[in-house]
């Protein structure tokens, strides 16, 4: 059983848990459309290359 100290921490960090693809589709979501075309190609190559299922 957790303690209460213990607790809190586990429930942050169910609520951080995100993959990197989702921080990515969310990121270029959110860029104007003149950056978005030069960017997202460079950023999903870099998300690729890391692995896009954890940060």
């Amino acid at each position: 059983m957790a303690t209460t100290s213990e607790a809190p921490e586990q429930v942050q960090k169910e609520e951080t848990s995100l993959s990197l693809n989702k921080a990515f589709q969310t990121y270029v979501r959110q860029m104007p459309k003149e950056t978005k075309k030069a960017a997202q190609p460079e950023i999903a190559k870099f998300v690729r290359w890391l692995g896009g299922e954890g940060l």
